[in-house]
């Protein structure tokens, strides 16, 4: 969903990657950027795993991963009125 990606972009997914690169914590981050942009549904194992990894190990990125998967479900919704009231509460 690319309406979200800026969500992920202002987690500073990047910059953490780049701070992190060389160390023992870059290892939880590095391949997750596709998993993170990814539908849920056409996640593999491995990528899953990675996901799972990244929410114990680093919970602002997950978050965001969060936030991205639950505005994409909203503007999913078929039915404007449903989606506007969902999205009121979102942003609430």
């Amino acid at each position: 969903m690319s309406n979200a990606s800026p969500t992920m972009r202002s987690m500073r997914f990047g910059a953490e990657v780049r701070e992190r690169k060389g160390t023992d914590a870059a290892g939880p981050l590095k391949g997750t950027r596709f998993a993170l942009h990814k539908n849920p549904w056409n996640l593999t194992l491995d990528e899953k795993e990675k996901l799972a990894t990244l929410q114990r190990t680093n919970r602002a990125i997950y978050r965001g991963y969060l936030l991205k998967e639950s505005l994409a479900d909203i503007l999913d919704r078929r039915q404007p009125n449903v989606a506007r009231r969902l999205l009121e509460q979102w942003t609430a």
